[in-house]
């Protein structure tokens, strides 16, 4: 009976999505190219009534023949279906975000008048008037951003469907684990219907689900995951698996919506600065995106899977793990260069002190450092018995202050944040080792001082320190990785070249191209007169061999062009390569630097 909700929804959706592709195709009703979408030719939208249909059609079905009417969920469906029709009025005319949001509202409150809120707050204030009030306003925001993020992140093809299917397929596997069959069977429809519709959406799409569908998807995922009791003794399981199922929606909702507010543009408004677009400019193809998101999506579902069978102590080493990774990625993606649309106006909707202060206090660093000492302290006790129970959860806790006071004083006396990421050398690798170093002693003087009843043992304070230069080394050199594999990515439909000149020299000259990728230079080998050196790499490249080799050097593969690195053109025998290159209509290039006084 399981597989036949899935299938049927699959089989409903498929041939509701057939039906309307036709028709809209028939009538040239289609979605046209802007230049604030993704997509450049016309394709036809409504894909999201398939999606409704399908699996409004298939839980009839399913109860109609259990005789269970009494438990179709009406109610929980009523918001949904409010949800829907607002997206197939913005996908009809398009509406303001301020009618938009009323639409949502009027949703949320269908649904939370039924009783279906978070209960969040409850385990704190107990079942009172004064728990429900503010798990009413949460339950009102999780839907409404859900909802939005969800429709946000419908930018690319299949990218929606396959986010919002994940999240489906671990939802139900929840409600069928917890004996919630009703939830169950909406999930589970839910997802057979996404997938009938990915059929059409997959890219290259000839079908998009609109506003109708993302609404309707975002909504419903929202109410179901808040719907759900959760069975683990885990407070965090409350809302701390909801969250990491929509982690994703969310972070790219977020990530767009501050870096806009930064450059002075609408968040409201259309566009193609989402993860999916820099991740194109990272160097993916837009299957390899959709695939990215969907894998990240994958593990942030299985964390929370994880997140639901265990206690505390586990629990708050993965979830700021987790945070801290995808924190990094996203900062990352947001420094990378994106094309803004023609006629896009600026407008100071940040003061400019704020913007300013954000940009040269190192907010986002200071954030991530924040994450990754609590991560560092709690390993240090954790490591040690692999649990930490209630007592030791409360010192923890009680301490942790005096923790992240001793390693921010360390980090900033020893100039952690005046390095940029992006440019570390190795020479940073020691300043990491001194600041940890420096963190852990001065954490086990000020213990030593205000708690003496405390009693941690040098090994904490230790591995204290080892942890925090880990994560100091894992956090600040990710941007290097990222920056090395991006320019892999992006090298694929570069002309290919080679380095010729010392090790120190093709040093330079790769580090450079790497920051330069609009040259579309790729290189693939470096000559060098170092014969000592040959068959070594540099960043991956090998040292093909020396100019004396020019038979060798010919078997290696054909290239574009050669690059001479600076003082390299003092060799004789470079007329020789010279020649090489003229036969085989390689272009030669020389970079030059050089110092130059201004005369006043």
């Amino acid at each position: 009976m399981d597989i036949w909700l899935l299938l049927a929804g699959l089989v409903f959706s498929f041939l509701g999505c057939w039906f309307i592709r036709r028709v809209l195709i028939a009538y040239k009703i289609y979605d046209l190219p802007r230049d604030d979408r993704w997509h450049v030719t016309p394709i036809p939208k409504f894909g999201g009534v398939g999606i409704f249909v399908a699996t409004l059609l298939t839980l009839v079905i399913y109860f109609g023949i259990r005789k269970d009417w009494q438990d179709f969920p009406l109610g929980l469906l009523s918001g949904s279906l409010v949800a829907f029709l607002l997206g197939v009025v913005d996908d009809v005319k398009p509406i303001s975000p301020a009618t938009k949001l009323i639409g949502q509202i009027l949703a949320a409150s269908l649904v939370i008048a039924q009783g279906y809120t978070t209960l969040f707050f409850t385990p704190r204030l107990g079942n009172s008037v004064i728990a429900q009030l503010p798990n009413i306003l949460l339950t009102f925001i999780w839907l409404v951003g859900i909802t939005n993020a969800i429709n946000l992140l419908d930018n690319m093809d299949g990218l929606a469907g396959g986010i919002s299917l994940i999240a489906s397929g671990f939802l139900s596997y929840l409600f069928w684990k917890n004996g919630d069959w009703v939830l169950f069977s909406i999930s589970l429809s839910l997802g057979g219907a996404i997938v009938g519709f990915l059929i059409w959406n997959f890219p290259p799409a000839s079908l998009f689900m609109g506003d109708s569908g993302s609404q309707f998807i975002g909504f419903t995922l929202a109410l179901l995951a808040i719907a759900r009791q959760p069975q683990a003794s885990n407070i965090f399981a409350v809302m701390g698996v909801p969250t990491l199922l929509f982690l994703l929606p969310i972070l790219d909702t977020t990530f767009v919506t501050i870096t806009r507010l930064f450059r002075g543009e609408s968040p409201v408004k259309g566009g193609k600065d989402h993860t999916s677009h820099r991740l194109i400019e990272f160097g993916l193809n837009e299957r390899q995106v959709v695939l990215v998101l969907c894998i990240i999506a994958l593990i942030c579902g299985i964390s929370a899977m994880v997140l639901e069978s265990l206690d505390y102590d586990l629990s708050l080493v993965l979830i700021p793990v987790i945070m801290i990774v995808l924190l990094i990625f996203t900062t990352y993606l947001a420094g990378l260069k994106i094309r803004e649309e023609k006629g896009s106006t600026k407008v100071a909707i940040l003061p400019n002190w704020i913007v300013g202060f954000a940009l040269q206090r190192n907010l986002l660093e200071v954030v991530f450092d924040f994450l990754m000492i609590a991560v560092a302290y709690y390993l240090a006790i954790f490591v040690q018995k692999l649990a930490v129970n209630l007592t030791g959860l409360e010192s923890y806790l009680a301490t942790l202050p005096f923790a992240l006071i001793c390693a921010y004083i360390s980090f900033y006396f020893n100039g952690l944040y005046r390095d940029l990421w992006r440019y570390l050398g190795s020479e940073s690798i020691f300043n990491y080792g001194k600041a940890s170093a420096i963190s852990a002693v001065l954490f086990w003087i000020l213990i030593s001082l205000l708690y003496p009843k405390i009693h941690l043992s040098l090994v904490t304070y230790l591995l204290f320190g080892i942890f925090l230069f880990f994560g100091l080394i894992a956090t600040r050199y990710s941007y290097k990785a990222l920056d090395v594999f991006s320019a892999r990515q992006r090298s694929n439909n570069f002309e290919k070249v080679w380095i010729y000149g010392s090790d120190k020299d093709a040093d330079f000259v790769i580090q450079w191209l790497m920051v330069h990728p609009e040259l579309k230079l790729n290189v693939i080998g470096i000559i060098s007169d170092e014969r000592n050196k040959i068959n070594k790499n540099i960043h991956g490249i090998p040292i093909i061999g020396s100019i004396q080799n020019l038979e060798f050097i010919h078997r290696t593969g054909s290239v574009n062009g050669l690059i001479i690195a600076p003082q390299s053109d003092d060799n004789p025998d470079l007329e020789k390569f010279i020649d090489y290159c003229k036969n085989n209509q390689c272009w030669i290039r020389k970079i030059n630097i050089n110092i130059e006084e201004i005369k006043f």
